[in-house]
């Protein structure tokens, strides 16, 4: 009511469920605003969280398309649109179909703030400006498979030290029971001359209780 009465719309967004919890699709975000009700309480579309949410970005934003005022275009790995793996011809083509007319702003991220540059996990930069043994990459492959990005590629980066690897999945599940090739992964990751420890990070919901 107090945005109405400043002229003001309020975007609402969904975030990823590694971000949150209250609303993780942009399914989660339309029903809200409905059951808000008001002129003033809508919904934007963000291609960063679509990416990991959504199994079908068209359907999304076909499903939510009367809920729209706002775009963020943002790369599944934060870097520049077009250089990663978001669907962009798919998205724009959806919007398209909506007669989408609003505003599209590219969501970038640099290093000027340290606890933006942290909370958005800009690190390559880290590493050239604190050259130290002891500073290092805790390496997770399902991190990469929730972004539909090649796990194995990054093993090879000569400039990111690996000191630490979680094992864990998309779902999660335990090593094993999920969509990461372990037998490829310890391959690469002993060609790399790797040493350091090896953990298992258990949230298998499976097994809550049981540990």
């Amino acid at each position: 009511e107090h945005a109405g009465k400043c002229g003001v719309t309020l975007g609402v967004e969904c975030l990823n469920r590694f971000e949150t919890y209250l609303l993780n699709s942009h399914a989660d975000a339309a029903r809200f605003c409905r059951q808000v009700a008001h002129p003033n309480c809508r919904m934007m579309y963000d291609t960063f969280h679509a990416n990991i949410e959504e199994k079908n970005p068209r359907e999304a934003i076909q499903l939510a398309k009367k809920d729209f005022c706002h775009v963020h275009i943002s790369e599944n790995d934060r870097s520049t649109p077009g250089q990663g793996n978001v669907r962009w011809k798919e998205n724009f083509d959806a919007l398209r179909e909506v007669n989408y007319n609003g505003w599209m702003v590219i969501e970038a991220f640099g290093l000027a703030l340290p606890e933006l540059a942290a909370a958005t996990k800009i690190w390559r930069r880290m590493f050239a400006d604190i050259p130290s043994s002891s500073f290092g990459l805790n390496f997770d492959p399902s991190h990469f498979v929730w972004q539909h990005m090649d796990y194995l590629k990054p093993l090879r980066l000569d400039d990111v030290g690996i000191l630490a690897t979680p094992l864990e999945f998309h779902r999660p599940k335990l090593p094993g029971l999920g969509e990461v090739d372990w037998g490829r992964f310890f391959s690469v990751l002993s060609d790399t001359g790797y040493d350091g420890p090896v953990c298992v990070e258990v949230e298998d919901r499976a097994y809550e209780g049981s540990l």
